[in-house]
């Protein structure tokens, strides 16, 4: 089994949950719950998506995200012991960047409301508004710096 699915697994041990137990309390198909747990797998195809992440850090509350996102690494052969925790400084970041963050996360956010857990989940109205407005901002920008001065 690989690291993530070995984590799971010594998490579920520990508290003598089920798996029927970790779908309640993560809100996984049984089936994705499946995949993660598979023993037969000793490495990950591919990196594990934030619903996932965000799932079972709502199972596991005392763990975090965090600790889910290094087991994942480490299932895909990433040398974790070299990774180092980045803080993000969002003074620097860009408008563009921070209304992204802000749009994953409320789709996020919006698709467990909903119960989907499909990535696909368009952002919300709010933000797609935002984007439009800054990109009317930008173009009014470009039409002032081409209007000769006199």
């Amino acid at each position: 089994m690989h690291a993530l699915g070995r984590f799971i697994q010594d998490l579920m041990d520990g508290r003598s949950m089920t798996r029927p137990e970790l779908e309640r309390a993560s809100g996984l198909s049984r089936q994705h719950i499946h995949q993660l747990l598979d023993d037969r797998k000793t490495a990950l195809g591919r990196m594990v998506d934030d619903t996932t992440v965000a799932a079972l850090a709502r199972a596991f509350p005392d763990v975090g995200e965090t600790a889910f996102i290094a087991r994942a690494a480490e299932s895909l052969g990433v040398p974790v012991d070299r990774l180092a925790i980045v803080d993000v400084d969002y003074d620097r970041l860009s408008d563009e960047a921070l209304l992204g963050i802000l749009a994953k996360r409320l789709a996020r956010l919006r698709a467990q409301e909903t119960g989907r857990t499909d990535a696909r989940v368009e952002p919300p109205l709010a933000a797609r508004r935002s984007r439009r407005v800054h990109d009317r901002i930008s173009r009014e920008g470009d039409d002032d710096a081409e209007t000769p001065s006199h």
